[in-house]
């Protein structure tokens, strides 16, 4: 195995770390600071409940609605999978939602779950725009992890949800945070939350954190690394810890078979023999599996019960849900205080279709080629998409004992949109590429050109 290849992009890195990348525009600013602002921070217009982040979406979702449909008009051949899922996810959405629940509700309840992430997606697919501004927009994201990251840490300290109490406590708003459920405090210390809305997610924002700032040239990289390190451990949350470590584990196998074009084709193959596995282990392959990724058999259990009563609710009514009605349509659900998986919960809201849609949205950005001679990334680019799809796969298994809302509801729909943005630029490269070859060579002022269907060795003067 040739290690020439692996030792360039080491020192690109270096190269690329040094470099100023074009200036992020100031909405994309805005947002990667506010997404985990605490729950507490919120306002109220017109009866609705707004955060910072949700403000910023509504004054700029014209803007993104235009430049989309711009791409969509003008840029036929930059268009990529997650441009049609993700749109299509977020009508079946509302649309699921309208006929349980009419038009009305759907507006209230599901709007602003579309808002944030259709919105989110569409921001970082469109203003995203040159070279360099994904590396920019990662290496800011990194940071405001970073210190949300730090942040939780002072909760098994102070033994209390610090930042979501002091920032009740300025605003006035009622936080419905208790240490007093089960699950607070594991080995003896409360787990770290930070401004996010559960200790699971914490710990899934401070995974996404780590496996972006190891993989990417950003400044105070150790310290990142570190800092997310730090939080996803206090988090004290089994599927955070393991996606992180899975995550390492891949980004190692790409860099030391980084010259083996098939790793990844091969690497889904070994998975799929992989998963027959507890199939031919037991006779309830979802048992073991969730038995043996838990921390404790109360959590494992739970999910367990979870998948076998909701999964029954969806196929009562699989096409658009039961949106709100879960205590008149399925009175047995009531038992549960949440439904811990994203696409149970989506099932449930938005029906088997919009379930089946948000997973394509998922994995359909790592369709774009983002390595080859005519891929218009440089390495580090190519290396932050490489992880960015290592991230969306994990966030698709994730989505089975975790659901998303919140602040990682909103980093999902982003992480798409960076990959997409890559995945766009990389295609476009081709294009260009393409048209160039297929192009007749230009004549050059004062030099003469050979005619395409002259003899290669005949030259004609252009008169």
């Amino acid at each position: 195995m040739k290690l020439g290849p692996s030792i360039s992009r080491f020192s690109s890195d270096r190269v690329n770390a040094g470099k100023t990348h074009p200036p992020l525009p100031l909405m994309l600013k805005l947002t990667a600071i506010t997404i985990f602002l605490p729950e507490e921070l919120s306002f109220y217009i017109f009866g609705l409940r707004l955060t910072m982040t949700r403000a910023i979406f509504i004054l700029v979702s014209p803007i993104v609605l235009f430049r989309f449909c711009q791409i969509l008009v003008n840029r036929r051949r930059a268009l990529v999978a997650p441009d049609l899922f993700v749109p299509m996810t977020s009508a079946w959405l509302l649309l699921g939602f309208a006929s349980v629940d009419g038009v009305g509700d759907s507006l209230v309840h599901m709007g602003p779950v579309v808002l944030e992430f259709c919105i989110g997606y569409l921001a970082t697919r469109t203003l995203l725009t040159e070279r360099g501004q994904a590396l920019s927009f990662v290496e800011l994201l990194c940071h405001v992890i970073a210190v949300v990251a730090l942040s939780g840490l002072m909760d098994p300290l102070m033994n209390r949800w610090l930042v979501h109490e002091v920032a009740g406590e300025i605003t006035g708003y009622p936080t419905k945070l208790t240490t007093s459920w089960a699950d607070a405090y594991r080995l003896g210390l409360l787990r770290a939350m930070g401004p996010i809305e559960h200790p699971i997610l914490f710990g899934v924002t401070c995974s996404v954190g780590l496996l972006l700032s190891v993989s990417s040239p950003i400044r105070g990289r150790l310290l990142t690394i570190f800092s997310c390190g730090f939080g996803l451990l206090f988090s004290f949350s089994a599927a955070p810890i393991q996606a992180a470590a899975g995550g390492l584990i891949l980004l190692f196998y790409d860099r030391i078979l980084a010259t083996v074009r098939i790793r990844w084709r091969m690497l889904i193959v070994v998975c799929a023999i992989g998963s027959l596995v507890p199939w031919a282990l037991t006779n309830s392959p979802v048992s073991y599996v969730f038995e043996h990724v838990m921390f404790n058999q109360g959590s494992y259990w739970s999910r367990v019960y979870e998948w076998q009563t909701v999964g029954s609710v969806v196929l009562q009514s699989p096409w658009f849900g039961i949106a709100n009605h879960w205590s008149e349509i399925a009175p047995k659900l009531d038992a549960f205080e949440s439904v811990d998986s994203l696409w149970l919960v989506t099932a449930l809201t938005g029906g088997i279709p919009a379930a089946i849609l948000l997973m394509l949205s998922t994995i359909s950005p790592t369709f774009s080629r983002i390595t080859g001679p005519k891929v218009n990334l440089n390495a580090a680019e190519s290396r932050l998409a490489t992880t960015l799809s290592i991230l969306l796969f994990l966030m698709l298994f994730l989505g089975f004992t975790v659901d998303f809302w919140g602040s990682s509801w909103i980093l999902f729909g982003i992480l798409i949109g960076v990959r997409a943005h890559l995945g766009s630029l990389a295609r476009l490269g081709r294009n260009v590429a393409a048209r160039r070859q297929s192009s007749p060579p230009r004549a050059i002022a004062g030099l003469p050109t050979a005619h395409p269907l002259a003899p290669k060795n005949s030259i004609t003067r252009l008169t």
